[in-house]
């Protein structure tokens, strides 16, 4: 967990300037009521989520969207006044924050294949057509338009490789692979709803409704990773930062040193439709299908960054484990720290 800058390091406009005066009280008051001993730091977790929250829309304006979150997030620190409705806001910004964007990453089916790579390639270009239905068929389209490989890493879906020798015979690392979305596609209504709650906080709901058209299953929003690659991205252990003037180009970011090197993932990555599919599409008179948004790649990024320097990943993970260590409260007053974390910890409507 890392402190707010002092106000001689950051360099906000007027309006900003106040409010990380304010947060800046926050911090201190939230620092002065903790005990030595305690465990859990609510408060000070989410000053600091609020905090770098503000630093990072600052620092990383998304081009679409410009400085509409930065904006938004000042205008409700300003509107506090007091540090303890500081506190408040902070823990609806965490709490949305590690509902909507840290989601429990499970198997994605598979598309159920015909028996040849001819008629399977076919199959996934009529599915093109007419766009998505579902959740399978955003895997399926979103691993066709990926040339049936990770965006992170390269390796072939192994599932396609046994069933088709077209893609077995290709010399490159084979490996399970799954849909990882940049915006959350639980098939849970309340997380969607809690996801939409966090980019109203950002005053960006309207903007990602239109992006999105109004659905989650949205090969904007799916990128194909393996399993290990997807479930690191859930856990803001990596993420994509936009590389400036390249297109569709991010560099691979992560809170572990060599992570690239270790995992087989390339430093710099760059979208496209597999040349094959754009072939295919124009013969067809099929659009092309979408790419990953930059601007929802943008949204992740800030959101894993902030929850990394913050420390609300980390406490997050030592509530949750302490839980599950803990099946029942005692009464004594023993865990009173974890369950005033547990309260603290439910979203405000």
């Amino acid at each position: 967990m890392s402190a707010l800058p002092s106000l001689s390091n950051v360099n906000f406009d007027s309006d900003g300037t106040r409010a990380w005066k304010l947060l800046l009280q926050a911090e201190d008051a939230a620092l002065a009521e903790q005990p030595s001993h305690a465990k859990y730091q609510d408060h000070l977790v989410a000053v600091r989520v609020l905090g770098w929250f503000m630093k990072d829309f600052w620092d990383h304006p998304s081009h679409r969207f410009g400085t509409t979150p930065y904006l938004c997030l000042v205008l409700k620190i300003i509107s506090c006044y007091t540090v303890e409705k500081v506190f408040a806001l902070g823990l609806i910004y965490r709490n949305h924050l590690m509902r909507a964007f840290r989601n429990a990453t499970g198997p994605t089916s598979s598309y159920v294949s015909p028996p040849s790579f001819d008629e399977y390639k076919e199959q996934v270009l009529v599915a093109m057509a007419n766009g998505p239905q579902t959740k399978a068929d955003v895997k399926a389209l979103a691993l066709h338009r990926d040339g049936y490989r990770c965006m992170i890493t390269g390796a072939y879906d192994i599932l396609l490789a046994v069933q088709f020798l077209e893609i077995l015979e290709q010399p490159v690392k084979k490996s399970h692979t799954q849909c990882a979305c940049l915006f959350p596609a639980s098939a849970q209504a309340e997380d969607i709803a809690t996801a939409f709650t966090m980019l109203e906080l950002f005053g960006l709901k309207d903007e990602v409704h239109k992006l999105l058209g109004g659905r989650v299953d949205s090969l904007r929003n799916a990128l194909t990773m393996t399993g290990d690659m997807h479930t690191s991205f859930d856990q803001f252990i990596f993420w994509l930062e936009e590389v400036e003037g390249e297109l569709n180009t991010y560099n691979i970011v992560s809170i572990v040193d060599d992570f690239c090197q270790a995992t087989d993932a390339r430093s710099r990555v760059t979208f496209k439709v597999d040349p094959a599919v754009v072939k295919d599409c124009e013969s067809k008179g099929i659009p092309l299908p979408d790419l990953p948004d930059p601007d929802l790649i943008a949204i992740h990024a800030s959101c894993a960054r902030v929850a990394r320097i913050s420390g609300a990943v980390e406490q997050n993970d030592e509530i949750i484990e302490d839980r599950e260590m803990i099946p029942v409260l005692a009464s004594d007053g023993s865990n009173a720290d974890l369950l005033k974390s547990l309260l603290n910890r439910r979203v405000i409507a």
